[in-house]
């Protein structure tokens, strides 16, 4: 259904704001022990500006992270519970879908009775034939 989609799609939404914000953090840790002269490879990207921006989310996220990434977390969570729980409550199948589906099973049924039938009569037959 539409709406355990839109549950499902801001779950994954949360998770992907949460990989964001962890990975600003540790672009400004990173890039934070490269001018330190202690990582030598880092200071490249982190001098080149690539990382400019994440360095400057980082610095705002030092205090609130870990607030921000439980409740995207928690977001993500409840999101998918709830996405989990539409899916399964929620009709896939319209009554005039439904109608038809419960007349094929129907069909099928008759059709497996007819089956078994046909083979007792060969199983008899079979068994009469030697007899004789």
């Amino acid at each position: 259904t539409t709406r355990g989609a839109m549950l499902a799609a801001g779950s994954l939404l949360a998770l992907l704001l949460l990989a964001a914000a962890l990975g600003a953090r540790t672009a400004g840790v990173v890039c934070s022990l490269g001018e330190d002269g202690s990582s030598g490879s880092s200071s490249g990207i982190c001098s080149s500006g690539v990382l400019q921006p994440l360095q400057s989310w980082g610095a705002q996220l030092d205090d609130s992270l870990p607030f921000v990434a439980g409740l995207l977390l928690c977001a993500a969570l409840g999101l998918g519970g709830a996405a989990k729980v539409v899916w399964r409550l929620a009709p896939v199948l319209d009554r005039r879908q439904q109608k038809r589906l419960d007349e094929y099973s129907a069909v099928v049924v008759r059709v497996a009775q007819q089956a078994e039938l046909l083979y007792e009569q060969y199983f008899l037959t079979l068994a009469h034939a030697e007899e004789r």
